[in-house]
């Protein structure tokens, strides 16, 4: 990848019609979102399923990716190294003080102190991580201390109990948060806007590796 690059796809959901990109679409996409009870929820998993089939069939082979989604935004990052990327909307979420109470650190807890905000700028390091190693949440949320890391190159953040990796804060548009982990050294993140004049048609799936919903 050109510059060793993360790239980091964006896409605001409701503003685009899925129709042109259904001849994209597996069989199965299509059966499942016919399924979906919602028709807004149809329409974003339409989506979100043609955002991520067009861009991995212009992201050449062997690459890693991984997608998340909130609030009617959809993210995609397409790395050279395994990478892990979450994204959160920044809004009031119940019972999270219990979740760190059970699931944080005594010095993440002290980090977060009675931050909301705080709380998901954690909670986003720590799945993006988790989707990184392929096991999410069901890997634990103390699989990374965030209170472990260390500024390194640029906006980038290192942990000696990682080595190999590097993290990053994103805040991909305004009222959201996110998270990038990434097994490798990137120079930079490139973010694009996803948009279905940017799309590629792809006649089949691309050779890739990842996860994401």
């Amino acid at each position: 990848m050109a510059g060793m690059s993360v790239r980091v796809w964006l896409a605001p959901l409701d503003d685009v019609d899925p129709t042109p990109g259904l001849g994209s679409l597996s069989a199965g996409e299509l059966e499942r979102a016919e399924r979906m009870a919602s028709e807004r929820g149809r329409r974003r998993f339409l989506v979100r399923r043609w955002m991520r089939r067009s861009v991995l069939s212009g992201a050449g082979d062997g690459v890693w990716w991984s997608a998340s989604s909130s609030g009617g935004m959809a993210a995609l990052a397409v790395s050279p190294w395994r990478v892990g990327l979450d994204v959160e909307q920044r809004r009031e979420r119940r019972g999270w003080q219990g979740i760190a109470r059970r699931r944080y650190t005594d010095d993440e807890r002290r980090a977060v102190g009675d931050s909301a905000g705080r709380f998901l700028e954690l909670w986003t390091l720590k799945e993006a991580y988790l989707k990184a190693l392929g096991v999410g949440l069901a890997g634990g949320l103390d699989a990374l201390d965030c209170t472990g890391l260390s500024r390194s190159d640029g906006d980038w953040m290192e942990s000696a109990a990682h080595p190999g990796w590097r993290f990053r804060r994103l805040q991909p548009r305004p009222g959201f948060v996110g998270a990038l982990a990434v097994e490798g050294p990137p120079e930079r993140i490139e973010l694009h806007r996803w948009a279905p004049d940017t799309a590629t048609r792809a006649d089949g799936a691309a050779t890739a590796a990842g996860a994401g919903p």
